[in-house]
């Protein structure tokens, strides 16, 4: 055989090895594209799927809304009108009815916080500073607290009713320190009721006024 016609062959399966590679590198790259077309068909399909399921929510939410009712939990400080202003706010938010009963139960936590503040600020001041208040008061405190109370109760008792001593011990104003200087005033003048000497004189005796004796001389 010549050289030629060895080249010539040789050439030959050199041509059949490099098509035989691109077409494997041809299949390869189709496999490739079909997979990778077969991926985003697959998050195309999931993409619909998940906005469908938006679709769905959110048409369900729609006809939920403003069919709602609340209803308040026991011991709430809100009454009726603040539930019906809450769901009102609710649908005007567009809310379903699970995100409004949240809404209420948001604006029911924050008013019972904000009234049991007020309450313990109330008996604070009640239980504690009025009657403090009461102690240190140069009149009616000191040493003249006992007397002070002993003054109240029989004013109370000579002119209040039961009514009115119920009510001052459940508002707590009957610690209040000027009501209590008020009726100690007035029991202090039932206990020194006496005659005192009028006039430049001093020949006669008059019963001094109710009011004089509590609020003192108001003659000029």
């Amino acid at each position: 055989m010549s050289d030629d016609n060895q080249q010539q062959q040789n050439q030959q399966q050199q041509d059949q090895q490099q098509d035989q590679q691109q077409d494997k590198q041809n299949q390869q790259q189709d496999k490739q594209n079909q997979q990778s077309q077969g991926d985003q068909q697959s998050q195309q399909n999931q993409q619909g799927s998940d906005q469908q399921q938006q679709n769905q929510q959110s048409d369900a939410q729609s006809k939920d809304t403003g069919e709602y009712t609340l209803t308040l939990r026991d011991g709430s400080p809100l009454d009726a009108e603040a539930t019906a202003r809450v769901k009102e706010y609710a649908t005007q938010l567009g809310l379903n009815s699970e995100s409004a009963k949240k809404l209420l139960g948001t604006v029911d936590a924050e008013v019972t916080k904000l009234v049991t503040e007020r309450q313990q600020q109330w008996n604070e001041l009640v239980t504690k500073q009025w009657p403090d208040a009461i102690k240190a008061d140069k009149d009616i405190g000191g040493s003249n607290y006992d007397a002070t109370i002993s003054d109240v109760n029989r004013a109370l008792e000579r002119f209040a009713t039961a009514d009115f001593r119920k009510a001052l011990n459940e508002s707590g104003y009957g610690n209040h320190p000027e009501l209590v200087r008020v009726f100690a005033k007035v029991g202090k003048a039932m206990r020194d009721d006496k005659f005192e000497t009028g006039g430049e004189g001093g020949g006669s005796k008059q019963p001094r006024d109710l009011a004089d004796r509590i609020y003192g001389n108001k003659a000029a």
